[in-house]
């Protein structure tokens, strides 16, 4: 670089004859150059000046930056010959220095002269002389300069890599790297300003990766020639990014178009998935990914299922909405991995979740119902998968699926009409409705445990609403199922039933009226023989025991010990008689205290059964001296033989209904009275009824003829022995009435169960006020409710509390009546 004056400074290097054609050819074509766009913004007036060798060069007269081709340009269809002479232009003009070209700024600037300022051939320019070193830069420098060029425009190079690599090597002074360094700098910056095309445009991203590999080791040095420099890449990342891509026709086109061909695959069409790529990595290779492609990119996806979250809610099925949401987060799952950022995941997934589930949140929740009732596991998965993705989602659901809980469980216990048959079989839905939450936790809440927690608490309630029923009902439902005529499962289907029943039974407050009534069916499948398994019994024992403690099964154990004890007694009591009797007879001695109480009648019993029962007692209380025996028929059983014309059957009946029988003894076509079946038998008038209309009113086992046949049996009733009855089996059963609870005994079972509690509540009382010693009321009362399990109101407790203050146990303070003191 040579000094002319103050005004000018002229960088002298040599044209070669390559360059020099390509200004004639400019200057062929006049026209080209002045027509079209580029002559808005300025044009150019080419001589050859060939008079001296000295001079020998090129004078432009007038000059404006192609910089200024804008938004015009980008939009012009410019032909493959333009770009070359374009091209051809660029590669000669970047060997001059235009630090004292004219820049117009506006119209009115080029009022003033032009300046002018020529180029001389560096090889004719007569001044100082130059060093070895200096020229063998200037051939380095040609022939780097040629090698950027094709580079840029892929055309072929005529030195390898290699070649290349050394001449960039060959350059250790710090002013020639400088001049290297500016001159690729002025390239990078002309052809940055060309690059109008957008698709040309963004195939250019990598072409400075060619150059970095050619000017690495002038790269390397840089740094620690001057710390501003910026390397090769960075340089052309920083030109590419703020002429190109930042140009304001550019950027909202490419925005666009980017946005554009992401919603048109998001609705369905196909698009080319390798551009799209290439272009957000671009934006993430400039810096500009979260600035401004992000941002516009996060507002249209909340737009686009804003839209999609309305339209779909309204028209779709819940099913085929939870699938089609399913897909979207996949889909943009997938598309993160292709060709987003992986920062976008959470801003993403975020608008996903807020639009399509938060804010559809109602009506995702509104068909919950369905699917647990219908047993759509997969979709109910499904929900709770989508649910989990936003705040309070599983918080939510939780919420609708106990209120879910408790309306079906309120709808299965309440029972207002007081229909026997809802009540019969409400422990059955109940262990189906338990069933189906179980299945739907495991299988479309992923075993939640807070959803287990939710179902025990929801049945907590709502089973207790309805005091002492449900335990009742568990009690007999149990009984049903011990039954041998009820045991066609597997003991293994057996055991898995017990636990159903047992998960059922800790929700109940009342155990204590599921034990009164489990005790009185217990006592009865055994006295009458009709448990199905000892096995199955004492299982079902040990698993109550397990839960409630070995106090709540004791009496139950005992019953146990009274029928085996009762069945030796029997053995020993044959044994010991003299004379063998007509009627096989078999006793059971049962304890009062661990036995339910059972209803005594009174009847008229034949001579031979009252010599049987006479002898044992004997035998028995000469065994156990101190002892009295009561005679108890309601639970005896007797098998009598029938001759019927066509067979001879044996029916299984109880004692009453065999007194009955007995009173058919004589002629067959002569009808007995109801009057004298009453006086014959003494026995009350119910029950005489009961076993009337066993006999008689069932359609199968019609062993007697009533006239008239009615429900309501009176004085005028006649009855016939039924010389047509058959049967297929031999032995029929006749005392299933004894298997059911009547009304009397039932109302004597809810007797005992509130005497029990009232023991416990006296209990409870004088144990807290034994150890506070003074209390006033209502820390008493609240004390007493803490303690015990059973349901009970406050008028319970205080009617308890007067009944121990007129015991002495209590008395209350003279100066104020809510406070009670304890009298020891």
């Amino acid at each position: 670089m040579y000094a002319k004056g103050k005004e000018a400074v002229t960088l002298v290097l040599s044209a070669s004859t390559r360059e020099r054609n390509y200004w004639h050819a400019l200057e062929a074509r006049p026209a080209l150059w002045r027509s079209g766009k580029l002559c808005r913004h300025g044009h150019f007036l080419v001589r050859n000046n060939t008079n001296k060798r000295s001079n020998q060069g090129f004078a432009c007269s007038e000059y404006t930056s192609p910089s200024g081709v804008d938004a015009e340009l980008s939009e012009a269809k410019i032909g493959s010959e333009y770009i070359l002479h374009w091209a051809a232009w660029l590669a000669v003009l970047i060997d001059f220095d235009f630090t004292n070209m004219p820049i117009y700024h506006s119209m009115s600037d080029r009022t003033q002269p032009a300046k002018h300022f020529s180029f001389n051939v560096f090889d004719s320019y007569v001044g100082n002389e130059r060093t070895t070193t200096e020229l063998a830069f200037e051939r380095d420098h040609a022939k780097l300069r040629e090698a950027v060029f094709a580079v840029i425009h892929n055309n072929r190079i005529d030195d390898t890599m290699e070649q290349l690599y050394r001449r960039v090597e060959n350059v250790n002074d710090d002013s020639m790297i400088v001049k290297l360094y500016e001159t690729l700098k002025s390239v990078f910056t002309l052809y940055a300003d060309e690059l109008t095309w957008i698709l040309k445009m963004l195939l250019s991203v990598g072409t400075p990766i060619a150059k970095k590999c050619i000017f690495l080791c002038m790269d390397q040095q840089l740094p620690l020639i001057n710390s501003n420099f910026l390397q090769l890449w960075d340089l052309a990342v920083v030109l590419f990014r703020n002429t190109i891509i930042m140009h304001g026709s550019v950027q909202p086109r490419i925005l666009k178009s980017l946005l554009d061909l992401i919603r048109q695959e998001r609705c369905g069409a196909s698009i080319e998935k390798g551009l799209l790529r290439s272009v957000v990595r671009m934006y993430s290779d400039l810096n500009l990914y979260h600035s401004h492609f992000e941002e516009p990119f996060i507002r249209q996806s909340r737009l686009f299922y804003d839209e999609e979250g309305k339209t779909l809610s309204q028209k779709m099925t819940i099913s085929d909405y939870l699938i089609h949401v399913n897909r979207r987060i996949d889909e943009e799952e997938e598309r993160i991995k292709m060709f987003l950022a992986g920062l976008t995941r959470a801003p993403l997934m975020s608008v996903l979740n807020s639009e399509l589930i938060s804010k559809r949140l109602s009506f995702l929740l509104s068909s919950l119902s369905s699917l647990i009732l219908e047993h759509k596991f997969k979709e109910l998965h499904l929900l709770y998968y989508l649910l989990s993705r936003v705040d309070n989602g599983v918080s939510n659901l939780r919420t609708e699926f106990k209120s879910i809980v408790m309306r079906v469980g309120c709808d299965i216990v309440d029972n207002p009409e007081n229909s026997v048959e809802k009540d019969r079989e409400m422990i059955q839905r109940l262990l189906e409705w338990k069933d189906t939450l179980t299945d739907s936790i495991r299988e479309g809440f992923s075993d939640d445990s807070s959803f287990s927690r939710t179902v025990q608490d929801a049945f907590e309630d709502f089973i207790n609403r309805r005091q002492n029923k449900p335990a009742e009902c568990l009690a007999k439902y149990l009984d049903n199922q011990l039954r041998s005529s009820n045991r066609a499962q597997s003991e293994y289907e057996f055991d898995r039933l017990v636990d159903k029943i047992l998960v059922i039974f800790r929700c109940i407050d009342g155990k204590d009226v599921f034990r009164a009534f489990y005790s009185s069916q217990l006592a009865r499948r055994l006295l009458l023989g009709r448990s199905a398994s000892v096995d199955a019994e004492k299982a079902v024992l040990s698993r109550l025991k397990q839960e409630c403690g070995i106090n709540y099964t004791r009496k139950m154990e005992l019953m146990f010990q009274d029928i085996q004890l009762s069945l030796e007694l029997s053995r020993g009591f044959r044994a010991h008689q003299t004379e063998v009797y007509a009627i096989d007879f078999t006793v059971n001695v049962l304890a009062p205290a661990s036995w339910p109480e059972m209803p005594t009648l009174a009847a008229n019993y034949p001579s031979e059964m009252l010599a049987i029962r006479e002898d044992f007692e004997k035998f028995y209380v000469a065994r156990h001296r101190g002892r009295r025996l009561t005679y108890i028929p309601s639970f005896g059983t007797c098998v009598v033989r029938a001759q019927f014309p066509s067979c001879t059957k044996e029916l299984q009946v109880s004692e009453i209904q065999a007194l009955v029988l007995l009173q058919f003894n004589g002629p067959a076509d002569e009808p007995v009275s109801y009057t004298s079946i009453a006086e014959a038998t003494g026995i009350e008038k119910s029950h005489l009824d009961r076993a009337l209309l066993s006999f008689a009113a069932s359609k199968t086992q019609r062993v007697l003829i009533s006239l008239p046949l009615t429900s309501e049996l009176t004085e005028k009733n006649q009855f016939y022995f039924n010389k047509k009855f058959t049967h297929h089996l031999t032995r029929i059963r006749f005392n299933q009435l004894q298997l059911k609870e009547s009304a009397k005994e039932q109302k004597a079972t809810e007797n005992r169960i509130f005497a029990d509690r009232v023991n416990h509540i006296d209990c409870c009382i004088v144990r807290i006020m034994k150890s506070r010693k003074t209390l006033d009321h209502n820390s008493l009362i609240s004390e007493t409710f803490q303690l015990l399990k059973f349901p009970l109101t406050q008028t319970d407790v205080k009617k308890r509390i007067e009944f121990l203050i007129g015991k002495d146990y209590l008395r209350r303070d003279p100066a104020n009546s809510a406070i009670y003191h304890y009298v020891a």
